[in-house]
């Protein structure tokens, strides 16, 4: 075979694994909202898992500052169950101030779920319109590439800089300013600290990470089997 039909050869095969732009659209919302999905779920698992609470208030040191562990666990539970709508708080233990933070803490929770609803949806959609495409399998390993890789932007931003996001975060969804509270006085700020918030952020970007691993072998799989995309 000559040197011109080889390059040719070559040519052709690498335009049937071309993509077209509305592809190219389908490939990188699925991917970005499967991203988003998967941060999402961890974070909500994490947001009311009580080992993990218990692991980190240990850790920020929550229980010596109090020296009552049976009041740091029953507070905690109470909050969290008053962020699951099951409960109410106490005023005699929590401020006005503070139960008014929680309120607003309880309706972002609750939008966060209807966001996660909405995303098994259209990932669900979006994973059927792939799937009816003649490309479906170079269009599988694009979606878990681009996911992979957003994932891996997304935790590249949060370990920049920890505390200057939280209080970004907190000047974003709280913008009436009913999130600083006296240290001293305020028992919600002794029960969850900024370390307790940190150790649970990087847990949550942890499992976001093994997640993107897993999509990044899955992508590789998928190549491997056609025989290599690339």
């Amino acid at each position: 075979m000559s040197l011109f039909k080889l390059k040719k050869n070559v040519f052709r095969k690498k335009n049937t694994k071309k993509i077209s732009s509305n592809q190219k659209y389908l490939v990188s919302i699925a991917g970005f909202a499967l991203t988003l999905l998967v941060f999402l779920l961890v974070f909500q698992y994490y947001a009311f898992d009580t080992n993990t609470h218990q692991e980190r208030q240990r850790l920020a040191k929550v229980y010596q500052d109090f020296n009552n562990d049976t009041l740091v666990d029953e507070k905690t539970n109470e909050v969290v169950g008053f962020l699951k709508n099951k409960n109410g708080l106490d005023p005699t233990f929590f401020g006005s101030d503070e139960i008014s933070h929680l309120e607003d803490v309880k309706k972002i929770f609750r939008t966060t779920t209807y966001i996660t609803y909405a995303l098994i949806i259209l990932i669900a959609f979006l994973f059927y319109k792939i799937h009816e495409q003649k490309e479906k399998k170079l269009l599988y390993y694009y979606t878990f590439l681009v996911s992979a890789y957003s994932g891996m932007a997304l935790i590249l931003i949060g370990s920049i800089n920890f505390f200057f996001l939280f209080d970004l975060m907190h000047a974003v969804l709280f913008p009436q300013g009913n999130y600083a509270f006296n240290p001293a006085v305020s028992n919600m700020i002794r029960l969850f600290p900024v370390m307790f918030f940190f150790g649970i952020f990087s847990k949550i970007l942890t499992m976001l990470l093994y997640f993107l691993i897993l999509f990044l072998i899955t992508a590789r799989i998928i190549n491997k089997k056609n025989k290599g995309f690339f």
